[in-house]
């Protein structure tokens, strides 16, 4: 799986997202939805957007690093971050 390194971004209007590419594809994060966590950088203030997204960055980071990509959480529900080995396999 190839993933380039993850970077975040602020748009004119100070909306802060990250942005990577995985197997070619582009992805734009506004917030931890699509992974099941509860960071959304843009419900702070300015000031602090950029550390928040430093944050869902890191997030995001390990779990690609543990293997698991986007695609694959799009269709499952069940995979959510911070899970035990033993609990990957239960959901496989």
């Amino acid at each position: 799986m190839e993933v380039n390194y993850l970077k975040v971004k602020s748009s004119a209007d100070h909306r802060v997202f990250i942005e990577f590419y995985q197997n070619k594809k582009r992805y734009r994060l506004f917030n931890g939805s699509k992974i099941n966590i509860e960071i959304h950088p843009n419900s702070y203030p300015i000031r602090r957007r950029k550390e928040i997204g430093n944050q869902l960055t890191s997030e995001v980071y390990s779990l690609l690093t543990k293997g698991i990509s986007m695609e694959m959480l799009k269709t499952s529900t069940h995979i959510k971050p911070n899970m035990s080995d033993i609990d990957y396999i239960k959901v496989a």
